[in-house]
């Protein structure tokens, strides 16, 4: 799924890979706690919010994972416009 989103892994060893999407740069670890994962949010600023939304659209993630689905641009009372992923872990993604 990550590839598909566009991500880049910039390493990966012994179940901990860095990832990139832009300037936003991470470290996703192999290690699965549905607790955790459920209630973790990621946020990740992108050049445009449209353009992602569109990416995000005709990617193909949506309908190829079970259980990712994704909310469309929404201004947000906290004032910020977002497009919020769920991916297949449960995280839910803020992407502005």
């Amino acid at each position: 799924m990550i590839g598909r989103l566009g991500f880049t892994v910039n390493w990966e060893g012994q179940g901990l890979a860095e990832l990139q999407l832009g300037a936003a740069v991470f470290l996703l670890q192999d290690f699965h706690n549905p607790t955790v994962q459920e209630n973790l949010m990621m946020f990740v600023r992108v050049d445009d919010l449209d353009a992602w939304w569109r990416h995000l659209q005709e990617c193909g993630v949506l309908e190829r994972y079970p259980g990712v689905r994704a909310k469309a641009p929404t201004l947000y009372p906290w004032g910020m416009r977002e497009v919020h992923l769920i991916d297949p872990a449960g995280v839910c993604w803020h992407f502005a």
